[in-house]
């Protein structure tokens, strides 16, 4: 049987349309900044205590939330709409399921095949079983399990777009935006010629790292949260598909262009792959992390050695 991991949250799948294409009605209600844990923490946070109805299986029954805004970052964090439709997945498993994952995939308003799970879970899968091989353990049920996935990766090939996309799994629609998950295919050596021309086209189109979603798509925010930044966490892991796949010109660009970024502006979470403004929080491990893993690596030897 084809299987492919799901998502909840899917962030591409929920740019286009809400579960079931309808969006969750808000009841105004309290604005008071007491309403709302923390707020006086931050001081451009704007706090509005509202109530979610999911239609479906919440029809006629509400959802009370603490919704936020900061000022200082509207440009890059998702609008409070797409926030609300993330709030109202996550409230469902927590107040009508208990989070009982089986409901969940089972009657959850919101279910996605999403590429870039998908591939990080089918890297994870084999690297396993090549620990395992070398412990002498039997992999042969982890074995199955890459397998699965591997076999199942033309439900989420979208013809139309020329490139892995994310599934919704009620409504077997696809998102219909090329999102740099697509390119983790590489992390898990599920690449084609047709991708190859994607990723330099959508690379080409920017001048650092690969735009988290399509440069030429309506949707393209260079800062907004995945619809059109560079992340050095995600290029890191394309980058070593690039490597394993022999594409090691390809691997030294994105390393150079990542490098550049951190150099630049430091462990910022995101930057704008057109100028490189840096985004988001600052002081970000898991920048850090590839600065030191990766992108930086060496770079202090062989400036010393020129």
């Amino acid at each position: 049987m084809n299987t492919l991991p799901v998502s909840c949250i899917s962030l591409i799948g929920a740019v286009r349309r809400h579960p079931y294409g309808v969006t969750p009605k808000l009841a105004q209600g309290s604005t008071s900044s007491n309403d709302c844990p923390g707020a006086s923490l931050v001081k451009k946070q704007r706090c509005t205590k509202q109530h979610i109805q999911v239609p479906g299986l919440l029809a006629g029954s509400t959802i009370r939330i603490h919704k936020t805004s900061r000022k200082d970052a509207e440009g890059m964090r998702p609008r409070e709409a797409e926030y609300d439709r993330y709030i109202a997945m996550v409230q469902f498993g927590v107040k009508v399921v208990g989070w009982d994952q089986t409901r969940i995939v089972a009657d959850g308003p919101f279910l996605m095949a999403d590429p870039g799970i998908t591939f990080v879970l089918l890297r994870a899968h084999e690297d396993l079983a090549v620990l395992g091989r070398a412990l002498g353990e039997d992999v042969t049920e982890i074995e199955s399990w890459a397998a699965a996935l591997r076999n199942a990766l033309p439900l989420i090939w979208n013809p139309e777009l020329g490139a892995y996309d994310a599934k919704d799994l009620r409504t077997r629609l696809f998102a219909g935006v090329l999102g740099s998950g697509a390119f983790l295919a590489y992390l898990a050596g599920a690449s084609n010629p047709e991708l190859d021309a994607q990723l330099i086209r959508v690379w080409d189109a920017v001048r650092y790292g690969i735009a988290s979603a399509d440069p030429e798509a309506a949707i393209f925010d260079p800062r907004r949260y995945w619809r059109g930044p560079t992340w050095p966490v995600i290029d890191a892991l394309m980058a070593i598909g690039l490597r394993d796949s022999g594409r090691h010109d390809l691997e030294a660009r994105l390393r150079a262009e990542t490098a550049e970024l951190i150099e630049k502006h430091g462990f910022f979470e995101y930057f704008d792959p057109t100028d490189a403004t840096p985004c988001g929080g600052d002081n970000f491990t898991w920048t850090a992390a590839i600065w030191l893993t990766w992108a930086g690596r060496d770079l202090d030897q062989a400036k010393g050695a020129a």
